[in-house]
């Protein structure tokens, strides 16, 4: 009985349970969204297996601070630009670039040309008070002229000038034909065209028009060089000339003889200057002048030099000026055919070859001057100078010490001699060679002794020390009748 009571038990608990999941499962069919369902069956738990697995933490997401991406500004890139090609013009003083495509192809002394293949921009220049040519042209090819906009050309506005002929563009010309556009005291002319191809069929292209405005644009003026050392002006020979209103300057002085140089001029006093402005652009017999200053170069006046005159002599009858002290003068010996009652003038070394007439009442220095006529030989001189009288531009040095500049002359072979020292008998002249045709560079008096280096192969010419105390080409006459050999001087140790 016990047995059948428990199986009945159990039987009973098997049924209830599987009851209470059914009515589980009907319940959850018919549950409506928001509705909690209430379980009936409280006193039976739902079997929950343990979990030995330790718990999971929550998930924290890892933030990771990336910094904001870095925005450039909005720069425009820099172009790459070739080279530009550069010239400059240092005697007139100005220069410009261009592109590395055109090439330079034609420089004469007042005019420079600029290609691109046939296409060529024509410069032209000159000095303000220059007479030339840098038009270049008598007439003008078929066409009108359109003015289209301007270029800034060495700080001032230029026209563009287009020659344009059955709708093409045939030509650009840098203000108003005939050109003269004037900067400081330079002159220019300026214009693109091209004289090779067919008149017809030639176009410049806009292209071309913008890279030659482009060089017009990029001229500039070169800065002064700095003041040379300042030179002494004695007694220089020239006539005054005015310039151009438009010019910088008032006047300059243009050496004699042609081609001595042009300098620019001022008074150091009123006085001066108010002579200056006397002579400017005077005819003969009044037009010209011996002027005395200072000479400095590098400085903005005409051609870049200025004579500051602190007197001078008007030419014609008046006083005679000097005389002025001559202390190593560098120059040459020449005979001048500009005056023909002259025997030499000097001519002074260096950018202005002022001449003036020379002499010596020393008949050993006369045959020095003589000897070193015309042989090139430079010389220096000391003596006094005085103007006012009748010699080379109407100075004259009266010479006391003439010295000759041999620099590494190369020696003139001479052949050894027993002889030790000659004795002039009279006054004669030494030549720089073994003969008469050599320049005269000194001489001995009668009665005096020289040191004798050698004698010539023929036995004609005695080489002895050279007035310096130095061996060289000195060399004096073998003739018995003017030297002849001597024993050693007293007072030779």
């Amino acid at each position: 009985m016990k047995s059948e009571t428990g199986f009945k038990k159990c039987l009973m608990f098997i049924l209830l349970v599987l009851g209470a999941s059914a009515l589980v499962a009907c319940t959850a069919d018919t549950l409506q969204v928001g509705i909690e369902p209430t379980s009936t069956i409280a006193s039976i738990p739902t079997p929950v297996p343990t979990l030995t697995t330790p718990p999971i933490p929550p998930r924290i997401p890892t933030l990771t601070t990336v910094p904001p991406p870095t925005i450039q500004p909005t720069a425009e890139q820099p172009t790459v630009t070739p080279s530009l090609g550069s010239y400059t013009n240092g005697e007139h003083g100005f220069s410009f670039q261009y592109p590395p495509t055109w090439t330079v192809q034609d420089e004469h002394s007042h005019a420079i040309q600029i290609s691109q293949g046939s296409l060529s921009l024509r410069i032209g220049f000159m000095w303000i008070f220059e007479s030339v040519d840098i038009w270049g042209r008598t007439g003008l090819p078929a066409g009108d002229f359109e003015t289209r906009g301007t270029v800034t050309f060495l700080g001032q506005e230029l026209s563009r000038e287009v020659l344009a002929y059955e709708g093409r563009d045939k030509a650009v010309f840098y203000s108003v034909p005939p050109l003269r556009i004037t900067a400081e005291d330079l002159v220019f002319s300026i214009v693109l065209e091209d004289l090779d191809t067919d008149y017809l069929s030639l176009e410049v292209s806009e292209e071309m028009q913008i890279q030659a405005d482009q060089i017009v644009e990029s001229f500039d003026l070169l800065p002064s060089p700095p003041p040379v050392t300042d030179l002494p002006v004695v007694g220089w020979y020239g006539s005054v000339h005015g310039l151009p209103a438009e010019a910088r300057f008032d006047d300059y002085l243009s050496l004699l003889p042609e081609g001595a140089g042009e300098v620019g001029l001022v008074g150091a006093s009123p006085a001066v200057e108010s002579q200056i402005e006397a002579l400017r652009d005077q005819e003969e017999p009044n037009k010209y002048a011996h002027f005395w200053g200072t000479l400095s170069c590098g400085l903005s006046d005409y051609g870049g030099c200025q004579l500051l005159a602190t007197h001078l002599r008007p030419d014609g009858p008046g006083l005679v000026f000097g005389p002025d002290p001559v202390e190593g003068w560098e120059g040459t010996i020449v005979t001048n055919s500009a005056w023909a009652q002259i025997d030499d003038a000097f001519v002074l070394a260096g950018d202005y070859p002022v001449h003036y007439g020379v002499w010596s009442e020393d008949s050993m220095l006369t045959a020095q001057i003589e000897g070193v006529r015309n042989s090139g030989l430079a010389v220096q001189l000391w003596g006094q100078i005085t103007c006012g009288i009748m010699d080379a531009n109407g100075c004259q040095i009266q010479v006391f010490q003439l010295d000759i500049e041999r620099g590494t002359e190369e020696l003139i072979p001479s052949v050894p001699t027993e002889i030790k020292y000659v004795m002039a008998l009279e006054d004669v002249t030494m030549h720089n060679g073994p003969g008469e045709e050599y320049a005269v560079i000194g001489g001995i008096f009668g009665g005096q002794a020289a040191l004798v280096t050698g004698v010539s192969a023929d036995e004609q010419w005695w080489q002895v020390i050279c007035p310096d105390d130095r061996v060289g080409n000195c060399w004096i006459s073998a003739d018995p009748s003017l030297t002849g050999p001597t024993t050693l001087p007293s007072n030779d140790p």
